[in-house]
């Protein structure tokens, strides 16, 4: 019965761990995205209506949809010692490498996560920045 119980388990967790990465990666696109728009009012006021139209805003949400969802997938497709475990402290499934399958190269495919997510960082920094600096000298 606890075999049984661990195997539902182990599924729960490949089908909800990337699900939570992935709409964690898409919350952090969209800010991104929405700080974008926001610097395209700003800057091309005058443009806008032009530049942000609803047809090329669908597009981006489901570019931005697909390639996070797909992101949070590579770990387990890319790593053959890479799996998803569930792990009490966080109440979370998280990534892990089997401990008789430690990798002696391929571990760097789980630096993907924080490096991506403080690219969209600095990106939304920099995004903000160009905006407040562009609304500070009116």
């Amino acid at each position: 019965m606890e075999q049984e119980s661990n195997q539902s388990g182990q599924l729960a967790c490949f089908i909800i761990g990337p699900m939570f990465t992935g709409c964690t990666y898409v919350s952090n696109s969209t800010i991104f995205l929405l700080s974008v728009e926001r610097t395209i009012t700003v800057l091309k006021l005058l443009q806008r209506k032009a530049v942000i139209i609803k047809h090329r805003t669908i597009w981006f949400i489901i570019a931005s949809w697909a390639t996070r969802l797909c992101l949070a997938v590579i770990p387990l497709l890319s790593t053959p010692g890479v799996t998803l475990k569930y792990n009490a402290c966080s109440k979370i499934c998280v990534y892990f490498f089997s401990p008789d399958k430690l990798p002696e190269l391929c571990w760097n495919v789980l630096l993907l996560y924080p490096l991506f997510d403080f690219a969209l960082l600095i990106g939304t920094f920099t995004v903000n920045a160009v905006t407040f600096a562009v609304l500070h000298r009116y």
